[in-house]
């Protein structure tokens, strides 16, 4: 089992749930809570099943007076789900904010933990979507079933919290894995294709810049590597350090970035947009397709997220600061991953606790692996062995520890 949060950028449209206190169909009507749909005074929030999130995006992305989201009761293993949450009417604080945060939990048939995000953005330190506006929230869980997993009825909990107001409600969902003789067939990428791809991806920052490189960009959507949990984010920022790092040869690569299906080209657009250079904006500002004309209005309506100076708040920012020093070769994302580790995991708040214990796990084990992948790595945190942050040194030095350990087996 795999599971991820994605901290991915989504748009807002204009909905018919206006009414205090309900949600409308799409005559007006207001509809009652459901398990799965639910309001506190002006705030409410709905918890969706998706899985065609390519599809997600186009319906969330197109114009409309109405939002028709389908979403799925039935998934097969090997296919990824995403459990985004859309909201309306939060709260705000003094500072005219909203803070609204969910706990997100899957169980398996047996009611045991099959994936767990106790503290996951849902919209937090930003001003409330305008009256009569539904908005998509920040953070979502993304899981993909294995051949392992039971089957059976899995059930899908959000325990959506307004902290302004200090409400809140659990959402509550059920999806069914069928055995393995009664699933539909499902297409597998390509493994190989994938691994290949995988390798080129990882050590990307040593080899010499090549226009022959955007071949693989296209590889990269072509064997379906945006369809990995846990992917997207990170690729997304790989991609944009990718362009960064090739800001010359931009011009030159349109017509192939052009031949993109269309349908995986909002990745490509966001990170043109994150890439954030002269070139890369040209490219995007002249893109032909009129039908991507909307997207890019709105992916233009955020500021691209800044790696160098944002909040370490979940592990998907430690992927996506990975993926960016893979591009680059820049230590200091690999520095900023080291600061982690002086999170305080003592906190008296327990979410707060939770959350730093999962950033730091994941930091170590990040760290640990890619010292052993990549010397650049190791060498880096050689140098915090003496940093004055004492939970930084103990940490780095027990890394350094069982890498030697792990290179010296490996020579025997």
């Amino acid at each position: 089992m795999k599971n991820s949060i994605l901290l991915i950028i989504f748009l807002f449209l204009v909905v018919p749930s206006t009414s205090h206190g309900k949600w409308n169909d799409k005559q007006g009507n207001p509809v009652e809570d459901t398990e799965w749909m639910k309001y506190s005074g002006d705030f409410g929030a709905q918890l969706l099943l998706i899985g065609d999130e390519k599809e997600f995006f186009k319906c969330w992305e197109t114009p409309s007076e109405t939002v028709n989201l389908e979403t799925v009761s039935e998934i097969n293993r090997g296919e990824p789900l995403i459990t985004p949450i859309i909201f309306s009417g939060c709260y705000v604080n003094k500072s005219g904010n909203c803070m609204v945060s969910a706990a997100l939990k899957i169980l398996r048939p047996d009611g045991s933990t099959y994936a767990d995000m106790p503290q996951v953005e849902v919209w937090e330190n930003k001003p409330p979507p305008p009256k009569g506006i539904l908005e998509m929230g920040v953070g979502y869980l993304k899981v993909i079933i294995e051949p392992e997993d039971p089957d059976g009825t899995y059930t899908v909990q959000a325990k959506v919290k307004d902290n302004v107001k200090n409400s809140s409600f659990v959402l509550t969902r059920t999806f069914s894995v069928p055995s393995h003789k009664e699933a539909k067939p499902n297409k597998q990428p390509d493994e190989e294709a994938i691994k290949e791809l995988s390798q080129w991806f990882t050590y990307y920052y040593k080899a010499s810049h090549s226009a022959q490189h955007i071949e693989n960009i296209n590889k990269m959507f072509q064997s379906g590597f945006f369809n990995k949990p846990s992917a997207v984010a990170p690729l997304i920022m790989f991609l944009a350090e990718f362009f960064r790092q090739n800001e010359n040869m931009i011009s030159g690569w349109e017509k192939s970035l052009h031949e993109i299906p269309q349908d995986e080209n909002f990745y490509l657009l966001h990170s043109l947009w994150q890439a954030n250079t002269d070139n890369a904006l040209t490219a995007l500002n002249n893109w032909p397709d009129l039908k991507s004309e909307k997207i890019i209005e709105k992916i233009k309506e955020r500021p691209p997220v800044d790696l160098k100076t944002i909040e370490i708040n979940s592990p998907a920012i430690l992927d996506m600061l990975w993926a960016t020093f893979m591009a680059s070769g820049n230590i200091l994302y690999v520095e900023r991953i080291i600061s982690s580790l002086s999170l305080p995991t003592d906190s008296k708040e327990n979410d707060k606790r939770i959350s730093n214990l999962l950033i730091v796990g994941a930091a170590k084990w990040s760290l640990s692996s890619n010292a052993m992948q990549h010397g650049l790595v190791f060498k880096t945190c050689q140098k915090f062995t003496e940093s004055k942050d004492p939970k930084i040194r103990k940490a780095i030095s027990e890394i350094l520890e069982k890498v030697e350990e792990s290179k010296a087996q490996q020579t025997h």
